[in-house]
């Protein structure tokens, strides 16, 4: 789309001598689909479909009145100003529980394909002494900070108890923005998988021109990453400068300096907090939770209406999720009491 919508630019509106750099324009890809999956969403998005869900949340709030559910379907004004976005969280009373004694590091990631609309399921997880668990999900129709921070500041309110601290994120600015301005003094550290991810990916594009250098020049961006002293990270960044690579090529240098290392603070772990260096660096416990919701609940079928994709995640995976965290803390314990007895 990006590509067709600039040579529509440059074909029809040459006339104008547009700067490439104007991106009301040129717009960067996130722009572009955030605009695309919100007209499909308005487009698609049934009103019968939100009605069933409507009456599904009424019925859950029922039979599950310690179960926290919000719900608000999409609506438009009569003269199609004020739009409400489509809203949805929700979060058990043993999820609660396990945000309150496990939530001083929460990780965040958004899911996708999982049903036909273009609708992002959100997760926020926390380890326990036994495996991950999702504490809180949310479905939103933007990814903007703006309705990221929505569902966030509803499940504050819902877990006043609740101290936060520390969460771990991707690089999605609008993510970041949204944890610290619902969390304020919350330490946001990137996720060390989706990292390596954007630094991949950054040198395998062939528009950047450092593809020839990526296996050089990607070990000693690692040692800044994975510096565990501030002595270390200056080291490794002065290594780095040093380099003929860097001196040689622009654009790694303003990409790696504006991009990275004036926020090392969220992803050197030389400055994480001690809780983050024993126990995380990585969102892979909240990527196994989400290819397990849609293997196992969803069995990788994309066309489920969002009351069905909700139905299953509400009715068939959380409550099937904490009952194999139940059993392994059984077998964990039994396995402990028979050793103090035996000892």
């Amino acid at each position: 789309m990006q590509r067709h919508l600039s040579l529509y630019v440059e074909k029809e509106l040459q006339h104008l001598s547009i700067d490439p750099f104007n991106q009301r324009y040129f717009s960067e890809k996130k722009t572009i689909r955030n605009h695309m999956y919100k007209y499909i969403v308005k487009e698609r998005t049934s009103s019968i479909d939100q009605e069933e869900l409507g009456n599904k949340v009424v019925m859950w709030k029922s039979q599950h009145p310690n179960h926290n559910f919000f719900f608000r379907p999409f609506a438009t004004g009569d003269d199609g100003e004020d739009s409400k976005n489509l809203l949805f969280v929700h979060q058990t009373d043993s999820q609660s529980n396990f945000l309150k004694k496990y939530g001083n590091v929460v990780l965040m990631d958004a899911t996708y394909k999982t049903m036909k609309y273009m609708l992002p399921l959100f997760f926020l997880v926390v380890k326990t002494n036994n495996d991950f668990q999702i504490v809180a999900s949310f479905i939103i129709q933007s990814e903007s900070s703006a309705d990221i921070g929505e569902p966030l500041e509803v499940i504050k309110q819902w877990n006043p108890e609740w101290k936060y601290q520390n969460c771990m994120t991707d690089y999605d600015e609008s993510e970041i923005h949204a944890i610290e301005k619902v969390f304020p003094g919350c330490s946001v550290f990137l996720c060390d998988f989706h990292r390596e991810q954007a630094w991949e990916r950054w040198f395998s594009k062939s528009d950047n021109g450092c593809r020839a250098i990526k296996g050089d020049v990607l070990p000693c961006l690692r040692r800044i990453a994975h510096a565990n002293s501030e002595r270390l990270y200056q080291q490794a960044v002065a290594d780095l400068c040093k380099s003929n690579h860097w001196k040689s090529h622009t654009n790694l240098q303003k990409w790696f300096q504006n991009k990275w290392l004036n926020h090392s603070e969220k992803w050197v772990w030389a400055f994480r907090k001690n809780e983050i260096k024993l126990n995380i660096h990585t969102n892979n416990g909240i990527e196994r939770m989400n290819q397990a919701f849609k293997y196992d609940a969803l069995r990788m079928k994309h066309h489920h209406s969002l009351t069905e994709m909700v139905r299953r995640l509400v009715e068939e995976f959380l409550p099937e999720s904490f009952k194999s965290m139940a059993h392994q803390i059984r077998v964990s314990e039994g396995y402990f009491n028979s050793h103090k007895k035996w000892t």
